[in-house]
């Protein structure tokens, strides 16, 4: 799946990280789960999980190319996309749409698509020009403008932005809010995804990877962290807030994302003025690492590959929320900076976080007014 908003002219391009074939084996782990993915799905598929991949990939500080579909094919359209892009200092956009247009002659849309946006430069700033191949879809949703969908997973987004649309009404203008108001909607989407294998049934999702235009180049959301909130309303002794229980971090280190995937087993809770903070042991923590490559990686890698990533400290945060109520699950999402989360993990340590009540007490106030 991917999925590009241009947000009143800061586009921000979301990809999915599932690679399905027609071959896969027993077992398949992914972020979103503890469990094996193999045991959740349909014996009887005709695609199966086979590979966590990088589909979205800055090409110049002003062209960003995204695929669905066929990986071969995007490896070998990337390599020639960078060769012509390498000719001249400054591509135009002219020259772009005559190399899309002589590659979309020979292309095989049932096997590859592809989304590319160039910013082209205009007086006062840039103009965001989409240019898409193959099979999509074509969206206006007023919060975030026109958006344009490739893949499996296109209506399972587009359903996600329309609810995300009728929850917030500030439409962004600038990039950093453009940022916050696409990344509530991811946070939701991995919240669900949590409680609801449909992505994966979809042949999408595993997790989502973000680049943005921050007023002068392409750049990947470089580090951030979704912390999983559950609150079981149900519960006879139910807790006045969510208890955040699982933590996943992206972090771009050379041209592969590493995620580090953590699961609170145990941990100690404290209020203190307008924070609340949580501590957990590392002996109650279950840690999981994954490595998702480029298609341009000429070498495989694994999590032993990257020991000296495994801790970090974030304030870029993804709030994933799962509330049960009687027969209902509410699965909201947002996105928080320094002054609302806090988030460090020592590896061997321990995991500390810091969250700002007031983020809980919303969510509190919202499930009232809803009656969920």
């Amino acid at each position: 799946m991917i999925a590009c908003t241009l947000n009143s002219g800061f586009p921000i391009i979301h990809a999915d990280l599932l690679i399905s074939g027609e071959e896969g084996s027993s077992e398949f782990y992914v972020p979103a789960f503890a469990d094996n993915l193999m045991d959740l799905l349909p014996a009887e598929r005709n695609l199966h999980p086979v590979a966590l991949q990088q589909k979205v990939y800055i090409v110049t500080d002003r062209i960003c190319f995204a695929f669905a579909g066929k990986v071969w094919y995007a490896t070998k359209f990337l390599e020639d996309l960078r060769t012509r892009c390498a000719i001249t200092q400054e591509i135009t956009h002219s020259e772009i749409y005559e190399f899309l247009s002589e590659y979309a002659r020979e292309l095989d849309s049932d096997e590859f698509s592809f989304f590319l946006i160039y910013m082209n430069r205009v007086e006062g700033g840039f103009e965001a020009i989409p240019y898409v191949v193959g099979k999509w879809v074509e969206k206006e949703i007023p919060l975030f403008g026109k958006m344009y969908l490739l893949g499996t997973g296109a209506n399972d987004f587009i359903a996600a932005a329309e609810y995300v649309d009728q929850t917030r009404s500030s439409v962004p203008t600038t990039p950093s809010e453009a940022v916050q108001s696409t990344m509530a909607l991811v946070s939701m989407i991995l919240a669900k995804e949590r409680i609801d294998p449909t992505t994966f049934l979809n042949h999408w999702g595993a997790g989502i990877e973000t680049v943005w235009f921050d007023g002068n180049r392409f750049t990947n959301l470089e580090q951030v962290t979704f912390v999983f909130n559950h609150w079981d309303l149900n519960a006879q002794n139910a807790f006045g807030y969510p208890t955040p229980t699982k933590f996943t971090n992206y972090f771009y280190t050379s041209d592969s994302l590493f995620i580090l995937d953590i699961e609170a087993k145990k941990g100690r809770t404290k209020v203190s003025g307008e924070t609340i903070f949580v501590e957990c042991d590392h002996d109650n923590l279950e840690i999981r690492f994954f490595v998702v490559q480029s298609i341009e990686s000429r070498e495989d890698a694994s999590g032993e590959d990257y020991k000296d990533k495994r801790s970090f400290e974030s304030t870029s945060v993804g709030m994933c929320y799962i509330i049960a109520r009687g027969p209902q699950i509410f699965t909201p999402g947002e996105f928080r900076g320094r002054r609302d989360a806090k988030i460090e993990f020592q590896y061997g340590n321990g995991l500390k976080i810091e969250i700002a009540r007031h983020l809980y007490e919303n969510v509190a106030s919202i499930i009232k007014e809803m009656n969920l």
